[in-house]
């Protein structure tokens, strides 16, 4: 896939991708799929932090991290 024309397409990160990208064992590389190529693109949850954007590495494609800035809601 070619991005000739710059295109921007935004894809949100549900709870369960973040849960994914967490990792779990420390064996495993934290990442999480591209949605279009399906390629594995590895970050971490301080790239999450700091970052709200992710870029996949092989078709470029751009992932939009949105935080909730929720509060305790009780």
């Amino acid at each position: 896939m070619d991005n000739k024309n710059n295109e921007k397409k935004e894809y949100l990160l549900t709870d369960e991708d973040l849960k994914e990208i967490s990792g779990g064992t420390s064996s495993k590389t934290p990442g999480i799929s591209c949605p279009i190529c399906g390629k594995f693109i590895p970050t971490s949850i301080f790239d999450l932090l700091i970052n709200d954007r992710i870029r996949c590495p092989y078709c470029l494609n751009v992932l939009v991290v949105h935080r909730n800035n929720s509060k305790n809601k009780g």
